[in-house]
This record gives C-alpha cells, sequence and structure tokens, in this order.
C-alpha cells in the first residue's frame, strides 16, 4: 500500500526536529523510492521557498532603503535567514540521503524502478532546484553580511566565515560549469549565479569583480533567453557601478541604455514590472544621495522616478505603492509615526502609505489621518486630491460602521458622505487611475446619496438637508420651469435608480414642487413607479396647500382621475401593495372632500369600498376615521359626525389642526343648538343636539384643560373650546327648563366652567361670558340676577348695527322675559312686549316666533286673572 504524501512528509519533518544531521530515516527513503513519491521533498522545498521570497523581498528593501528603514530591513533579514537555514538544512539533509540511497542501490533492476519510471530525473530535478536554493541564500546571506560589515556590526570571524561560504559555492559553481561546458545553454543559470556571487564576494575578495568579470565575457557568448539578458545587463551595471566604471554620467548612459532595451522585449506584464522595479532599485543606489536626505527611507530623486513608473506602468501600481509605502509601514505598526523623520513628507510618499494602510492592513483610522494631513497640506491642487477625497470618504464609512457608540458612528458616516459629496460635486469626471470601474466620481456620489439616505431614515429631522443635498448631487437638481432634473450624473442608470428617494427627501422637507418633479421622473421600469406616481399627485396636492401665493392652480380632477387608476392599476396586481392602496384611497379621499368642487358623499363610498386597506395599518386607520368624520359633518349628518368623534377622543389622537376643526364643529353645532331653541323646536330636534353634543363639547373640553395645563395647546384654542361648550350648556338648561325639567345641576356645571376658565386667565366680561353668568343663574331660579345679565348685554349691543349683534339683542330681550314669565309676571311682559315693539325698528329674526309665543301666554294669563 501506497504511504501517503502528507504522512511521509510528516515523519521527515519528526525526523529532522529530532535534530538528526541525517535527516530522515532510512525506512522513509526507502518508502519514498519504492513507491516513486518525490512530493514529500517538492513539498519541503516549496516551504523553503516561501522563505526565501521573504529573505529575498528584505534583501532588496535593505539595498534600496536607508537610515531607520534599512536598519530595520537588515534585523528581519537576520530573522528570515536563520528560519531560511533550518528549513535548508532538514531538506538538504533528506535530498542527499534519497541520493545516497539511489546512487547506492545495489539491486539489478535499478533502470526498471528509478530511470524508466522517471524516479531518478525527478529526484535530481529536486536536488537542482535545492542547489539554486542554496545559492540563493548564500547571495542573500553574503549581501546581510556586508551591509553588517559596512555598518561595523560584523566581526571578523563572521566576515571570515561568509568569504570562505561564497567562496565554497562559488567553486562548486566552476567545478559544475567545467564539467558541463559554458557553451551549454542550459548552464546560463549556473553562470548568472557566479556572476552574483562574484560581485557579492568583492566586497571581502576584490579580486573577485575579476572572476563576474570574466564570466560576464563568457557568457556574452552564449545564446540567452531575454530573462536572463536581462539578468546579465543587470550584473553588468552592477559590477560597474562597484568599480566605479566609467563615471556617474557614463554609468547612468549605461542605465538607460538597458531600460530601453528592456522595454523593447515582448514581456509579460508582471516580468516587465519586475525588471522595471530592479532597475529602479539598482539606480536607487548610483544616487548621491544629499545629507539632508540622510534620514529618509527613499531619496528625492529615486521617488520621483518610481512615481514616473507609477504613472506610465498601470500594472506596476500595487508593486510600486507598497515599495514606497514599505518602510513607513513598519513605523506606524510600532506606533512611531510621532518621529518627525518617520512620517512620509511628498504627496505621493503620504498617498502611497494611506493607500497600504487601508487596503491591505485595513488601519481606517490611521489612514483616514493621513489623508486628513493630506488634505490639510496638500489641499485641492494636489495631483491626488480627488483620490484622497474618495479614500477619506471610505475610511471614515468604514470607521462608522465598526463605531458602537451612536452618536460617534452617526458623525464619522457625516464625514463620509461630505468627503463623498464634495468629491462627486466639485469633480464630476474624475475616474481612479488604479480602479476606474470602481472608484470615480459617479460611486461617489452613489456613496454619498445612500449613505445620506440611510441616515435621514434614521433621523428625518437632523438628517433631511444632509441626504437632500448628497442626492441633488447625485440625482441632479430639480429645474421648475423646465420641470427637469440638471446635473453631471442626471443620464446615468444608477442615477435615475435615485429619483424616488431624492422625492421622498424633498417631501420631507416640505419643498413639494421639486418633490413632484422627482416623482413624476421616476423611470417606467422602477420598481417604486407605482408609488411614485402617488407621491406625484400627494406633493402636488400639498404644494398647492402650502402655497404662499395663489398663482399655483389645483387641477382636482386631474388628480382624482390619476389616483383613480393608480388604485386600478395596483388592485390588478397579483399581489396587491396594502400600503400603496390604503395611500391612494385616503388621499383620494381626501381631494373628494377638499377638492372643488368637492363631493363627501364620494368620500363615503370610496371609504367604504375599499375599507380594508385603509384598515389594515393604524396610522392610515386613524387618517380614514377622521375622514369619515369630516365627510358626515360636511354632508349634514352631525349625529355620526359627533358619534365617530366621540370614539375618536377615546385615543387622545388629535393633532392641532384637528383640534381647530372640531372647535370649529363644535361653534357651528352649538349655533344650530341655539337656532333650534330660537325657533321652537327644540322638543323636535334630534338627539345629537340634546345628548350627544353636550357630552362630546364637555369631553373636549376636559382634553384640552389637561393639554392647557400641559402646555400642549395654547390659550387661544382653550378660550374657543369654552365658548363652545357654556354655549351648549346654556341651551342645554333653557331646554331643560322649557321642558319642565330639574336644571339646578347643569347650571352648577355651567358655573363651574365659568369658574375653570376665570382660572385660567380667560377674560368673561364679554357677551358670551355675560351670556353663561345670566342662564347660570336662571338655572339656579336667580331670576332677577339674569335679568340683569341681559339688561346689561342689550345695553352693550344697542349701539352696534351688525346683523350679528342684533340677533344677540333680541336673544337677550327673549330670554329676559322668560324670567319675567317663569316669576308669573305677565303684565310686566305684556308691558315690554309692547314698548319693545314700539321703539326697536329692527326685526327679531328667528326670536319672532318666540316673541309670539311670549305675547300669547301673558294674554292668556291676564285673562285667567280677570275671570278669577
Amino acid at each position: 500500500m501506497k504511504l501517503p504524501t502528507l504522512v511521509l512528509l510528516g515523519v521527515i519533518l519528526s525526523c529532522a526536529a529530532a535534530g538528526s544531521a541525517g535527516g530522515a530515516d532510512e525506512g522513509v527513503i526507502t518508502a519514498m523510492a519504492e513507491q516513486n513519491d518525490i512530493s514529500p521533498v517538492a513539498e519541503m522545498l516549496d516551504h523553503c521557498e516561501l522563505l526565501l521570497n521573504r529573505v529575498q523581498q528584505f534583501t532588496e528593501r535593505m539595498e534600496l532603503y536607508h537610515g531607520w528603514a534599512q536598519q530595520y530591513a537588515a534585523e528581519r533579514l537576520g530573522e528570515e535567514l536563520a528560519e531560511a537555514r533550518r528549513c535548508l538544512d532538514e531538506t538538504g539533509a533528506v535530498v542527499g540521503q534519497l541520493r545516497d540511497y539511489l546512487d547506492n542501490y545495489l539491486p539489478d533492476d535499478w533502470i526498471e524502478r528509478f530511470e524508466i519510471t522517471g524516479f531518478y530525473a525527478a529526484a535530481e530535478n529536486q536536488r537542482r532546484r535545492y542547489r539554486d536554493q542554496e545559492r540563493l541564500y548564500c547571495y542573500c546571506y553574503g549581501i546581510w553580511q556586508v551591509q553588517l560589515t559596512h555598518w561595523s556590526q560584523s566581526s571578523e570571524q563572521q566576515q571570515q566565515q561568509t568569504r570562505t561560504m561564497l567562496e565554497g559555492e562559488l567553486n562548486s559553481l566552476l567545478d559544475e560549469l567545467a564539467y558541463f561546458g559554458r557553451n551549454d545553454e542550459q548552464m546560463s543559470g549556473p553562470m548568472l549565479w557566479v556572476v552574483r556571487l562574484a560581485r557579492v564576494l568583492t566586497a571581502f575578495e576584490p579580486r573577485a569583480l575579476d572572476l563576474a568579470r570574466d564570466q560576464i565575457t563568457q557568457m556574452l557568448q552564449v545564446r540567452l533567453s531575454s530573462a536572463d539578458q536581462f539578468e546579465l545587463r543587470w550584473e553588468i551595471l552592477r559590477c560597474n557601478l562597484l568599480n566605479g566604471q566609467g563615471g556617474t554620467a557614463g554609468w547612468l548612459s549605461q542605465w538607460e541604455q538597458v531600460r530601453q532595451w528592456m522595454l523593447q522585449q515582448q514581456w509579460t506584464p508582471s516580468q516587465r514590472i519586475g525588471y522595471m522595479l530592479r532597475l529602479t532599485l539598482l539606480l536607487e543606489m548610483a544616487r548621491q544621495v544629499e545629507p539632508m536626505e540622510s534620514s529618509r527611507p527613499i531619496s528625492t530623486n529615486a521617488l520621483a522616478d518610481l512615481e514616473r513608473f507609477w504613472n506610465t506602468e498601470e500594472l506596476s501600481r500595487p508593486a510600486v505603492t507598497e515599495l514606497v509605502a514599505w518602510p513607513y509601514l513598519q513605523s506606524t505598526t510600532q506606533q512611531q509615526t510621532q518621529e518627525q523623520d518617520r512620517l512620509p513628507t511628498t504627496d505621493f510618499e503620504l498617498w502611497c502609505v494611506g493607500r497600504q494602510l487601508q487596503d491591505s492592513q485595513r488601519q481606517w483610522g490611521q489612514a483616514a489621518s493621513l489623508w486628513q494631513r493630506y488634505k490639510q497640506e496638500f489641499g485641492g491642487d494636489a495631483r491626488r486630491y480627488e483620490e484622497v477625497l474618495y479614500d477619506l470618504g471610505f475610511c471614515a464609512y468604514q470607521l462608522g460602521m465598526l463605531a458602537e457608540d451612536q452618536n460617534h458612528r452617526q458623525a464619522l458616516l457625516v464625514e463620509a458622505v461630505d468627503n463623498w459629496a464634495q468629491l462627486a460635486r466639485d469633480y464630476p469626471s474624475w475616474v481612479s487611475a488604479m480602479e476606474p470601474d470602481e472608484r470615480n466620481a459617479l460611486r461617489a456620489a452613489i456613496a454619498a446619496g445612500t449613505t445620506a439616505y440611510n441616515l435621514f431614515l434614521q433621523d428625518e429631522s437632523t438628517y433631511a438637508e444632509l441626504a437632500q443635498e448628497a442626492l441633488a448631487t447625485l440625482v441632479g437638481r430639480v429645474d421648475m420651469q423646465s420641470c427637469q432634473l440638471t446635473g453631471p450624473y442626471t443620464a446615468t442608470p444608477l442615477s435615475r435608480q435615485y429619483r424616488f428617494y431624492y422625492g421622498l427627501v424633498l417631501a420631507a422637507r416640505g419643498e413639494y414642487g421639486s418633490a413632484r418633479v422627482a416623482f413624476a421622473l421616476v423611470p417606467d421600469n422602477d420598481e417604486h413607479k407605482l408609488t411614485a406616481r402617488y407621491q406625484a399627485v400627494r406633493s402636488a396636492w400639498l404644494e398647492y396647500s402650502y402655497a404662499e401665493n395663489a398663482t399655483i392652480s389645483p387641477a382636482w380632477q386631474q388628480w382624482r382621475d390619476e389616483l383613480a387608476e393608480l388604485i386600478a392599476q395596483v388592485r390588478q396586481g397579483e399581489a396587491v401593495d396594502q400600503t400603496l392602496m390604503g395611500q391612494s384611497v385616503l388621499l383620494l379621499g381626501r381631494l373628494w372632500l377638499d377638492g372643488s368642487p368637492n363631493d363627501p358623499q364620494r368620500c363615503l363610498t370610496l371609504l367604504e369600498q375599499y375599507h380594508d386597506y385603509w384598515m389594515s395599518d393604524e396610522n392610515r386607520a386613524r387618517q380614514g376615521q377622521w375622514q369619515l368624520i369630516e365627510a358626515c359633518a360636511k354632508l349634514g349628518d352631525h349625529g355620526d359626525a359627533i358619534r365617530g368623534l366621540l370614539a375618536y377622543l377615546e385615543g387622545d389622537r388629535l393633532n392641532s389642526s384637528q383640534m381647530m376643526q372640531v372647535c370649529g364643529w363644535l361653534d357651528s353645532w352649538a349655533g344650530e343648538f341655539r337656532t333650534a331653541w330660537a325657533t321652537g323646536t327644540g322638543e323636535q330636534s334630534q338627539q345629537w343636539v340634546r345628548e350627544q353634543l353636550p357630552e362630546l363639547t364637555a369631553r373636549y373640553f376636559a382634553m384640552l384643560q389637561q393639554k392647557m395645563i400641559d402646555a400642549e395647546v395654547g390659550e387661544q384654542l382653550y378660550a374657543a373650546a369654552g365658548r363652545a361648550l357654556v354655549e351648549v350648556q346654556c341651551w342645554t338648561i333653557l331646554t331643560a327648563m322649557e321642558n319642565g325639567e330639574r336644571a339646578a345641576d347643569l347650571a352648577d356645571e355651567l358655573a363651574a366652567t365659568l369658574r375653570q376658565l376665570q382660572s385660567q386667565g380667560i377674560e368673561l366680561v364679554n357677551v358670551w361670558g355675560m351670556r353663561g353668568r345670566a342662564v347660570a343663574a336662571m338655572g339656579q331660579g336667580d331670576y332677577e340676577t339674569a335679568r340683569r345679565w341681559w339688561q346689561q348685554i342689550r345695553l352693550g349691543l344697542e349701539q352696534q348695527q351688525s346683523s350679528e349683534a342684533i340677533d344677540l339683542w333680541w336673544e337677550a330681550r327673549i330670554v329676559s322675559l322668560l324670567c319675567l314669565q317663569a316669576q308669573g309676571q305677565a303684565a310686566e311682559v305684556t308691558h315690554v312686549i309692547e314698548v319693545t315693539q314700539a321703539t326697536t325698528a329692527t326685526d327679531p329674526g328667528q326670536w319672532g316666533r318666540r316673541l309670539e309665543l311670549l305675547r300669547s301666554w301673558a294674554e292668556e294669563t291676564l285673562e285667567l286673572d280677570a275671570m278669577e
């Protein structure tokens, strides 16, 4: 049975971990050979390769950077080299054991088992791969030691050990080349390693440079791949730089020749990027760094080259960004950013660091701090200002979504909206050089609009203006002359999708005309189109209702037709939208109540027909119930209106407008009660006049009395309700007295109402206050006091010629006569009537019948007295 690869690898690594210099157990090597399975060795080499890739990165950074960043790279390089060395030692032991096993295999089936099966060739490939890794390690280790020697941090013993290691590896390579021959194309790799290692050895043995030059001369005679040609040209530049050959100007000319040659090669983008970065690295080493820049990780000249490279080679941007940002990221992650020499100073550096923090490390707070600094230091004229605005919005949004405190979260989201909206508004043509499809002005407008709208949904009053401005940038501002939207994004599909939400925000802010236009322009294929049609009619109606001038003409029938058509269309859908149906029915009912001409009966019929829709939601149910009350009131069905109001008051659900409306109704109904009594039809009046109206008025006044105490209503409304209550109580007392009922309790209630009004500072010396006092006195049987009040009322009205004053004068005259009637003074009643008719030119109007009834009573009473 074949031993699984993971099991073999585990056994090998466990043997190595035990400290065995010999590597793996012999049985494991035998199992690999018998199973023709080289994968455990390949996997060990894969792991080594990963470690060496990190080693090579830190090696390049140590060569490229200066000051503290170079020091940090050297420290990390030492750690990575130690780890790579351990892995190479373990792997090398296994590779050596396997080769010994194959070379010393005695049975005569060697060819069948290892050659024909390809196992030996695979093992040799892995061995060569291991040798290449050893060379890379030797190269990186040598460079590390060269730098340590330069810093005087390497002892003579370490230097000698490094020299010995490099010389040993070089001799091995030279032996290999002597055995296979240098003219073989396949030997270009070992030849390049001779050049590299000899160049590094030059730091310890200057004569090694001759070996490197000799090897270069020989390689120039060999046919090389374009990749190997680049490596050779790069090494020539490096050797000439070490030797100072040709001077600075000559060397720079050579460098430019290599660069031009490289640009002509047919390489993959990744190859071109990698090679260009290495050329830039080499150029950085050649620059003369000015003393004032000694603490900078990358010189100003090298930064300029990298920035040009970033601008011209699109695919290089992530690598260049990381290359520039890396040294600063170390200080950032170590909380050392307060040290001035560890802060990026150019806009390109600062931008690269911010993007790395934002994209690779997801450090939103640190990135946002850099973006704020970018805005402050470089301003709107900076080359990447638009990109920074986008990123600042992005970071603020990410921080906001992570914030636990609600206020902090909303503040960060507002900051995100402000930056995105500024970008979308001020730079509408901006497109990111790195991600044009994902990062552009339109995307910023969408992000600002959606974020602001979500804030608006949480708190309309606080964020309505923010949402309006953000959505106006995305959707376009409303041109009321053309009834169109104008803006840089209005024609884009994504912009059209937000017209509906824009309309909702405009309507919430009371800008109904603009909202009407926005709703009308919602595309037909939008999922909110039907709701938008309803909102358009609603906005048009509200625009008219709140207009301060008369220039807006109501289109009552057009609005009604639109809603009726909409209701019919919604009902035909597979799934009826209950909310939209309820809203549309209630708005159509309102238009039938308030429109010109109005038709409250159509409103009642409509509400009855679609009762289930508007009753399905508590808020809509209240609206519908109120419309029913209004319709009944307008139709003259006061009994149903009052019964509806009595039920409505149970929930204390009246808003300020409704309270005023109820007060007006009560005043009107109290007037009808008065008219019924004045015309002598009180006994035939309906129940609502005699029973339900007094109950409603008393309950309404009690509700307002509490709201007055709680400062929820003003004195004017409270006084109006009190007047209506006093009026109703007056005529309730007079009706009871006329029917021979006891009125003392009713009079006490009226007196209590008057006292309550007076305690709230309501002035009672006007006509209706005096009338209340007069009727209360009558109900308590104090007719003399009542007559004095009625006389005072008449005296106050005699000089007034308005119809209302005349009517009140006759009321006072007639009711004061009732006081005489109650006292049995028939002769006095007759005398007063005769004098009144002789001296008064005005017609008694509705009080005429009462006057005749009093005359008849007085005459009959006098006749009876005479007969007795």
